[in-house]
């Protein structure tokens, strides 16, 4: 039976330990899942906030673009005339506190406006970023596209030599002939990613640990189920044992009962066993009972036979003296 309650305990804490790993690895790969999923939401959020405010400025400008150009048809304004007064604007057009501008090239590289610096009036179709990236060539041919497009390269910062990740927006104003852009550095984008990032592995490190709290001590509850429920079934069963082997022994108390409060299979068999020992004893009893009786009644008739003796010893005597009357007559 202590086998019987070992292996009962063995299967339940295998079941237990099976159950806790799978929940475990059930809830890693969720957490990593939910966790690369709350990364690229606030990536692709925070880049979506970023392209949509590039996209405004620069259609802000073109509309600008487009009075001077609307001028300059009517014949209010020189055309030359108005492509220097715009030039100008877009030149000293600013924003995030002055380190935000736009620049404008024609289709063919040559660069018309980019802060005032030497590159104006010279081509920059064959500028290449740090990984060799033809930047204006793609920026021009984003920008060629209908509804403009997004460009990304890195580039050092002003006063810096790292190449940091950047992303420009472009859109083509057909009546200059300009490619119209505007490019800001994703590296700070990249940092709240990392930064929210770092946040959600030290929360799901922290759920993680209260998991294994709860698993740890659920675990052991169902090995604690698992010893009370083995002793439950095991002990009746022994109870049983040990009341067969006094049974075959011929040591039986069968006037004594198992106590089972059990309404499962072991209450039943040792109900069943109540019982049958319940009826053995009054056979036994009757047997008893009949032996006796029979005991008494060859008694009787032993005493009988012994008068029936004595009877037929008097009567021969009888018959001895009457014979011997008769012969001395």
């Amino acid at each position: 039976m202590k086998s019987l309650a070992r292996k009962i305990m063995l299967l339940s804490l295998v079941s237990s330990l099976g159950l806790a790993g799978l929940a475990m690895g059930l809830f890693v790969q969720y957490a990593g899942e939910a966790q690369q999923a709350q990364v690229e939401l606030l990536r692709s959020t925070l880049l979506s906030d970023f392209d949509q405010r590039s996209r405004a400025i620069v259609e802000g400008v073109i509309a600008q673009l487009k009075v001077f150009a609307d001028l300059a048809s009517r014949g209010d304004l020189d055309p030359e005339q108005a492509r220097i007064e715009a030039a100008r604007m877009v030149r000293e057009y600013r924003y995030d506190n002055g380190e935000g501008y736009l620049f404008a090239d024609t289709p063919e590289g040559l660069n018309v406006v980019n802060l005032g610096k030497d590159s104006e009036g010279t081509s920059r179709w064959d500028l290449q970023d740090a990984n060799g990236v033809y930047l204006i060539r793609e920026i021009i041919r984003k920008g060629m596209e209908p509804g403009g497009g997004f460009t990304e390269y890195h580039f050092p910062k002003a006063g810096g030599t790292e190449a940091l990740p950047k992303r420009s927006y472009s859109a083509y104003f057909e009546p200059f002939g300009w490619v119209i852009g505007t490019g800001n550095y994703i590296d700070s984008l990249e940092a709240k990613v990392d930064e929210l990032h770092t946040a959600v592995e030290n929360a799901d490190s922290f759920a993680a640990a209260v998991f294994l709290l709860v698993l740890g001590a659920g675990t052991l509850a169902a090995l604690a189920a698992s010893i009370l429920l083995s002793r439950r079934i095991s002990q009746p069963l022994v109870s049983l044992n040990r009341a067969l082997a006094d049974l075959a022994h011929g040591d039986a108390d069968l006037g004594k009962e198992l106590v089972s409060a059990s309404r499962d299979e072991t209450g039943q068999l040792a109900a069943s066993f109540n019982e049958f020992t319940s009826r053995l004893n009054t056979v036994l009893r009757t047997v008893k009972t009949s032996a006796e009786a029979l005991g008494t009644s060859t008694l009787e008739v032993s005493e009988s036979t012994v008068s029936t003796s004595a009877a037929l010893g008097q009567i021969n005597a009888v018959l001895a003296s009457m014979t011997h009357l008769v012969e001395r007559s």
